[in-house]
């Protein structure tokens, strides 16, 4: 056997403990050694042991003399060497390869005698059948052993109802399978005139980030009762206005109100600002003093004039 048991209580067992530390080592391999052997518990002869320790054999005696005067290893009426108390120590139900050798044997010989049993029990009489008055039923009556034939006849003389059994066709037809649920398609967006207004003059959103932006503009202009129309007149409105801001979905709720006042006197307004730079908005006349371009320009040539004096100075 492969291994062994060794108890943690040899740390408290003085026979064990005052051994030398070379006996010690000798005294496990023996444990070894007895383990393997046949029978367990018991050394081989001086020489096997010698030869399993890497010992010569006067070495071996004068070993196995210290351990057996420790207390360790004791010899037999017969003369054999056997580790002391191993009996008490080891335990049969440790070699698993005799349990499962007896097991299978065992096995083996149930199953001999089982076929044996199955041979008696399958001779049987050969099957009779009887017409009855329908197609689909047959009754059929079987005589497994000689002597109850005359039982069988005798009940079925007296008028016992024969045994039936279903024909194929009475046979439970084999269920289906649960079919396979199909794959549910996500429902498409309702139809929203504000979200497909948008998505017309800006562009169509793709992220969760951009549609979520999306959905709060469109709730916002349905509350102040937007249409399609109200948001293609203020873009068009803010291409005209020339605005220093960028039109985006946001900038155009921003400034909602500030594009739809564009219309009477701010549309009046807006024209006298979209006039040549430099026009007097009183009477409309071009004056180049109020030029903003000429007006940069002079005093572009101001500070050269200034800069030219101080270092002629």
């Amino acid at each position: 056997m492969k291994w062994f048991r060794l108890y943690s209580s040899v740390l408290n067992d003085p026979k064990v403990q005052r051994l030398s530390p070379v006996l010690f080592k000798h005294w496990i391999n023996i444990l070894c050694v007895a383990s393997e052997n046949d029978p367990r518990g018991e050394l081989p002869c001086v020489t096997d042991l010698a030869f399993a320790l890497r010992l010569k054999p006067t070495q071996m005696r004068k070993v196995l003399e210290s351990l057996r005067q420790a207390g360790v290893i004791e010899a037999s009426s017969d003369g054999k060497v056997l580790v002391h108390n191993w009996t008490e120590r080891q335990r049969e139900s440790d070699n698993v390869a005799a349990r499962v050798e007896k097991h299978r044997s065992r096995k083996n010989a149930d199953s001999d005698s089982g076929a044996i049993r199955n041979v008696t029990l399958h001779e049987t009489l050969p099957k009779r059948s009887v017409d009855t008055d329908t197609e689909e039923e047959t009754d059929t009556e079987t005589f497994p052993l000689s002597g109850d034939v005359d039982l069988k006849e005798r009940e079925h003389a007296e008028g016992a109802p024969p045994k039936r059994t279903r024909s194929p066709s009475h046979r439970s037809k084999r269920q289906s399978p649960d079919p396979i649920p199909l794959p549910v398609r996500p429902q498409p967006r309702p139809v929203n005139p504000i979200w497909d207004t948008l998505c017309e003059v800006f562009y169509q959103p793709t992220t969760k980030v951009e549609r979520s932006n999306f959905g709060k503009i469109v709730r916002e202009l349905t509350e102040v009762g937007a249409t399609p129309d109200d948001i293609r007149q203020r873009m068009r409105q803010h291409q005209k206005a020339q605005n220093h801001w960028d039109m985006t979905p946001n900038a155009l709720v921003t400034h909602w109100s500030e594009l739809g006042n564009h219309n009477g006197k701010a549309a009046a307004t807006h024209g006298l600002e979209q006039q040549q730079p430099g026009t007097n908005r009183q009477n409309g006349i071009y004056d180049p003093e109020q030029d903003p371009i000429l007006m940069e320009r002079r005093a572009a040539a101001r500070l050269v004039r200034q800069l030219g004096q101080q270092q002629t100075s």
